[in-house]
Order: structure tokens, then C-alpha cells, then sequence
């Protein structure tokens, strides 16, 4: 029977990914509960009777994190959801978790998509909910193993991503509800349009081209879409709803069946307009314009929205692993969506052409997408000095030698990024902090980040108690300089106390020719060597001259 199939594969994978545990017991209990096996008799599942045959099923928990509508501040609260495999009998699908969710997932890190439950059929209610309550608490089975686990489904940010656009609509219904305004041929060119501003294009020029978005290939795919009429309760459906049904429809589970030569990597579901309280409108879109899984593959869009590169960058971004970017409001309250550096905020233009920007340092950093032009500075009592280069420069090939694009300046539990936000090129449409060294606080890998400062020339920012040491730490911008070749930011890092007097407007000595001046011994001993440790100036600064000049004469930290 079904159940035995469900339960000898239950076992196998339980043999590969960890031990079978009870929430309970993961919390208290020194023994584990025994798993109780209930005969199903649901009819709540109108989405997808075929997985009433079913006593139990197992399923992957991840966060799924929405975007507001332009100009609202206020933030969706992150849902759960549990996912199937394609690949299992009744297919993929969605179901949002529900009820006790806090207590029973207490303790366990949901945002790496390493949780695996095994659930009861009867849990599952009304638009495809498991409801966890004092009944289901004590059936549902969580079965992890952490970091082998996390590797094998944390979204790679380098290669090839082939999306699939599954698009659903009634394009004959006469009052406009059940449709999607966009043609398919009209998403392709919005999606995948290497001429465009779009999810394509964004990415690609972003990274570099390390991360290509190519359209998903395979029987009935025409250029990345899939069209999918409607169902005519479509209007009664939650957003996931709508995508649980697309996947059991033949022509997209046919695409993820062993014998199947599809290339898909990522799904995008366009669907009619959530319903307003006006009577129009169709989805349930539970007050969100999107909405994305955090490190899987899956991302929800109203047609209104589905165009715009505001929107599809910033889901993919969610299904690439990053959460959002926030920054205070004018009364100093934290908004998640309120950075206007990059596409995880909620700044960037909302309509077909978007904003051409990319995101802030700390998303930078973890993309890896520039990791040769990273480096990491810890603060001490030493003045480090560093140089950033703009994007848009390393972009065009040119290189300064000694400079980077992000700096990271970790303490025993966060860190600090930092960008120099270049407002040219690829970045030239930037929402917030144009030409300033912008700091960003980010505590890890999939998680919200934090604006702390956008600094121009001779302007610092402190932050006491760096790492407990008692002392404060400094991140001054020495000098700007948007030059004919490349355009590059200065900056000092220290800890409060160990700064040299530097002149207002100094500025170190270039000989003609040359991007720095440096001693008689060579290059490794410029202006940045002797800055970096406060004795220097004093036992070498009047010696090894160089081009006409000592560091006495030439450095800015030795005068």
C-alpha cells in the first residue's frame, strides 16, 4: 500500500540525513514519542486529493519572506512553509506551516532550509495548512543534520540558473479577475530581455556574469514560460495555492519526472492580482506584491508587479539565500525595507525599467561574486589603511593596485561591510548614499542587515565598545578621489586613541606618473606603511627619500 512505500522512504532518508526526533523531545524529553500512524480520511484537501492516500508524507521547512508595495514602510512578518520533493508521488508542493509554530520549532534555525518534518495527513487543513497544535505536535517527526544538510541546499550565487516562468491565467474571463495582464511572450522579454532592465540583467551585470539567468528549457517551455489556464476557483486559492495546482498540472510535473531532460533550477508563478478590499482583484496574496522562498527555488507575483525589476530581483535575491536591507527612519526606527543601496531594500523604482543599482556591501560580500576584492580588517590599536575602488571601475578592468571593493570589519558577533557607492555604470542609478563610503552591519549570511553610515571626505563614523574592548571603534574617509582612470575612497580604521593628526584637506604626494609615492626601499613602503603604525613616521619618516621627498614630506600621517 502507498503508506508502506511512504514509510520505507521515510526510513532511507532518514538513514542518509540524521535521527528521527519529536519537537518534544528536541526541547525536554528524554525519550522519544512514539509515532502514531493515522488512517486518513481528510476532505479538506481540495488542491490535492491525491495525497489524501497518504498517512504521513515528509517535507523540507524553509522561510518564504515578502515585499510590500512602493512606498510602505511596514514589513510582512516571514511565513513558513514545507515543501515536497518534485519528485514524490503526489508531487511538489507548498504547504505553509501554521499554529504553534514558535514552540515547536523553538531552538532549530529555519533560514538554511536543514529542517525535515514528517507529517500526519490529518494535520493538513483548508488551502494546504499544516496546523500545528497539542495534537499534531506530538505526530509531526523533525528529522535534521544541520551543516551536511545546509550544504546540500544553500542557493549557489555562481553558474547557470535556469527559471521556469509559469504563467496562470484565464484569458477569456470577461471581468478581467482571472487574468494575467502580461502575454507570455511579454514576460519572456521582461525576464529574460538581455536588453532590458530586468531579473536577467540586473544579476549578470551585478556579478559579473558569474551568475547567468538563462529561461528553463524543456517539452512545452517556449522561451522560459509555461502558460497554464487558470482553474475556475482560482479566486477562492492563496497564492501558494494557485502554485500547488500549477505543479500537479501535467505539463510542469512531466518536467520533473526521472526520464525528463528539463533544465530548471527556479520557478516563478505569475497569477492574477490579489484581492483588494474593493472587490477587485483575484489571489489571496496574504497583503504582500511577492513573495519568495529563502534558500530554495520558489517565488510567488501578482501580475501588477511581476514586470518590474524591483520586484523579481529582490525575490530571487530571497531564493539566493539574503534577507532584506534595512535602515532607520527619520525618527530613528528600524525598517527592513528602508536601504536605498540595493535591491533588498524596498527604494528601487517600481515600473518596467527599474533602477540600475546593485546591492549593498554586505549582500556584496556574500554573493562572492567579487571575492578577489575582498579583505578583512580587524580592529586594533594600528591604523589600517585601505583603498576602495568602485564597482563600475573593476567592471572596465581597471585596477589600483592595493585597492578593494568591500572591506569586512568583524567583532565576535557581527560585522561591519564596507562599499564605496560609486553612482556610475551599473550602480549609476543607486537609491540612496550616491558617491559616499557606506557601512552596513550584518550578522551572518541569511540575515536582515542594518545601515550604519554613509561618510564623505574627512567625515567618520564611531561605534563604541567595539567587541567589548571598551574602546570605540573609528572609520574615518581620509579622501575621495573621482580620478580620470579610476575613482577610489581612502579610508582609516582604527580604535579611538591611536589616530595621527592629519592636516584638513592633506593629501599625500603622487609623483607625476606613478598612483603613489613610496621610499627608496620600494613600493611596499608608501604613505599606507607608514600610517599603519604610529612609530613609523617617527624612526624612518626623515630617511629613504624617494622622488624629492621623505615621508616626512610626502605622507599626510607623518606631518
Amino acid at each position: 500500500m502507498k503508506s508502506s512505500i511512504l514509510c520505507i522512504a521515510a526510513a532511507t532518508l532518514s538513514s542518509f540525513i540524521g535521527q528521527e526526533v519529536s519537537a518534544a523531545h528536541l526541547r525536554a524529553s528524554s525519550t522519544t514519542r512514539e509515532r502514531k500512524i493515522v488512517a486518513s480520511d481528510n476532505n479538506n484537501l481540495s488542491t490535492f486529493p491525491a495525497y489524501r492516500d497518504f498517512d504521513y508524507f515528509e517535507c523540507d521547512v524553509s522561510l518564504t519572506e515578502g515585499i510590500t508595495f512602493e512606498g510602505e514602510e511596514d514589513t510582512l512578518e516571514s511565513t513558513l512553509n514545507c515543501e515536497t520533493d518534485p519528485d514524490h508521488e503526489f508531487g511538489d508542493v507548498v504547504f505553509s506551516l501554521e499554529g504553534n509554530t514558535d514552540e515547536f520549532f523553538h531552538g532549530l534555525d529555519l533560514s538554511h532550509g536543514d529542517v525535515r518534518i514528517k507529517v500526519p495527513i490529518d494535520a493538513v487543513s483548508d488551502h494546504d495548512i499544516i496546523e500545528i497544535n497539542d495534537t499534531s505536535s506530538t505526530q509531526i517527526v523533525i528529522t535534521y543534520t544541520g551543516d551536511d544538510r545546509r550544504k546540500l541546499v544553500q542557493s549557489p550565487t555562481i553558474g547557470s540558473m535556469f527559471v521556469l516562468v509559469i504563467r496562470v491565467s484565464d484569458d477569456t474571463d470577461s471581468t478581467g479577475r482571472k487574468k494575467v495582464a502580461q502575454s507570455a511572450s511579454k514576460l519572456t522579454e521582461d525576464i529574460f530581455d538581455w536588453r532590458n532592465n530586468n531579473l536577467k540583467t540586473v544579476y549578470e551585470k551585478c556579478s559579473d556574469n558569474k551568475l547567468q539567468i538563462k529561461p528553463a528549457q524543456g517539452n512545452g517551455i517556449v522561451r522560459g514560460v509555461i502558460d497554464l489556464k487558470a482553474p475556475s476557483n482560482i479566486c477562492s486559492m492563496t497564492y501558494q495555492e494557485v502554485g500547488n495546482w500549477a505543479f500537479s498540472q501535467n505539463e510542469v510535473s512531466s518536467l520533473f519526472t526521472s526520464g525528463s531532460y528539463a533544465k530548471i533550477t527556479h520557478k516563478m508563478l505569475i497569477m492574477p492580482n490579489a484581492k483588494s478590499s474593493n472587490g477587485q482583484g483575484c489571489v489571496d496574496f496574504r497583503g504582500g506584491a511577492a513573495w519568495g522562498q529563502v534558500n530554495r527555488s520558489i517565488s510567488w507575483y501578482q501580475s501588477r508587479s511581476a514586470s518590474y525589476p524591483a520586484v523579481q530581483v529582490h525575490e530571487i535575491g530571497h531564493n539566493l539565500g539574503m534577507k532584506h536591507s534595512g535602515a532607520p527612519d527619520s525618527n530613528g526606527n528600524f525598517k527592513e525595507y528602508l536601504d536605498g543601496n540595493g535591491y533588498m531594500g524596498n527604494r528601487a523604482i517600481w515600473d518596467e525599467e527599474g533602477s540600475n543599482m546593485c546591492f549593498n556591501a554586505a549582500k556584496m560580500w556574500y554573493f562572492q561574486w567579487w571575492s578577489s576584492y575582498h579583505n578583512t580588517v580587524w580592529a586594533s590599536s594600528t591604523i589600517q589603511s585601505a583603498k576602495l575602488i568602485s564597482l563600475a571601475d573593476l567592471k572596465n578592468d581597471r585596477v589600483v593596485s592595493g585597492s578593494n571593493m568591500l572591506l569586512q570589519v568583524p567583532s565576535t558577533d557581527s560585522a561591519f561591510y564596507i562599499i564605496f557607492n560609486r553612482a556610475k555604470g551599473v550602480n549609476e542609478g543607486v537609491r540612496a548614499d550616491a558617491n559616499k563610503v557606506v557601512i552596513t552591519e550584518q550578522n551572518g549570511r541569511t540575515v536582515v542587515s542594518q545601515w550604519k553610515a554613509a561618510l564623505g571626505r574627512g567625515e567618520s563614523y564611531r561605534q563604541s565598545n567595539w567587541n567589548g574592548s571598551g574602546k570605540t571603534l573609528v572609520v574615518k574617509v581620509t579622501d575621495i578621489d573621482f580620478g580620470s582612470y579610476a575613482d577610489i575612497a581612502d579610508l582609516q580604521i582604527y580604535l579611538e586613541g591611536t589616530a595621527p593628526d592629519v592636516s584638513p584637506g592633506c593629501k599625500d604626494f603622487v609623483p607625476r606618473g606613478r598612483n603613489k609615492w613610496y621610499d627608496a626601499d620600494g613600493a611596499d613602503y608608501d604613505c599606507d606603511w607608514y600610517a599603519n603604525k604610529a612609530s613609523n613616521c617617527a624612526s624612518y619618516g626623515d630617511q629613504y627619500s624617494n622622488f624629492g621627498m621623505t615621508a616626512n614630506e610626502a605622507c599626510c600621517a607623518c606631518q
